[in-house]
């Protein structure tokens, strides 16, 4: 599963009204630490894990972004009713201490699209290399040549 698959599903019963509360920093910072990062996870592992946590279902600034967009996607306005609404990084420069600018709601299906296409943006300017590609050299066929044509 890719980090952008990995999201939270919102509905209007699992979002506490946390938006108007002022959360002091050290608290926040106390709880992202409980997040249980893995020993020597790679990144995406990592961020699962981040998304999968309390501290992201009850982060304010994600919060505060779902309410500010009326829990409705930001592309295609489709409602919480009628979609599942996604929180979607804009930027990864604060994670784990986002702010609301950091990120936009969406739903399932846009946020797809939108990551696909960013990522397609990104890995374009990076071509593949083959480093471990060695040129194929003429070697003894596979088969017996004679006995495939019938000469046999």
């Amino acid at each position: 599963m890719t980090p952008s698959e990995c999201a939270i599903q919102t509905s209007a019963d699992d979002l506490p009204d946390l938006v108007g509360q002022i959360v002091e920093p050290t608290a926040r910072a106390a709880e992202i630490s409980e997040v249980p990062w893995p020993a020597g996870a790679s990144e995406s592992a990592a961020y699962e894990t981040y998304i999968g946590s309390n501290a992201w279902k009850t982060n304010p600034s994600r919060l505060a972004e779902l309410r500010a967009s009326g829990y409705r996607c930001r592309t295609c306005n489709a409602s919480r009713d009628e979609a599942r609404l996604e929180v979607h990084h804009r930027t990864y420069e604060n994670f784990g201490r986002e702010l609301m600018s950091d990120l936009t709601t969406l739903c399932a299906a846009c946020h797809k699209v939108i990551t696909s296409e960013l990522r397609s943006r990104r890995y374009a300017a990076h071509p593949v290399v083959m480093a471990d590609y060695a040129a194929e050299t003429a070697s003894a066929p596979l088969f017996d040549v004679a006995y495939s044509t019938g000469d046999v």
